[in-house]
């Protein structure tokens, strides 16, 4: 599991109980409906931060990526010789 998909899990999490409590929410007294929208722009915040932050590394994961494969492939390759001569 990448660090991405750890991070959208647990949002998706997240998001679940925010869905249940919604509808909890809105039954609920003043307090809590205050409480709720903060932490509504507190979750809107979030969840503009994680898009940005998934914009702006997209191309670094990609090179990182790339370079990993090859990584794993030449030393597949070099594995695969030293066990041929073996």
């Amino acid at each position: 599991m990448s660090l991405e998909d750890g991070f959208d899990d647990v949002l998706e999490a997240l998001e679940q109980e925010r869905d249940e409590l919604r509808v909890r929410v809105h039954l609920a007294g003043m307090e809590v409906r205050d409480k709720w929208d903060e932490l509504e722009a507190q979750w809107e915040q979030l969840v503009a931060r994680n898009d940005q932050l998934k914009r702006e590394l997209a191309p670094t994961v990609e090179d990182t990526k790339a370079a990993l494969v090859l990584l794993r492939d030449e030393l597949a390759e070099g594995y695969r010789k030293i066990r041929d001569r073996l």
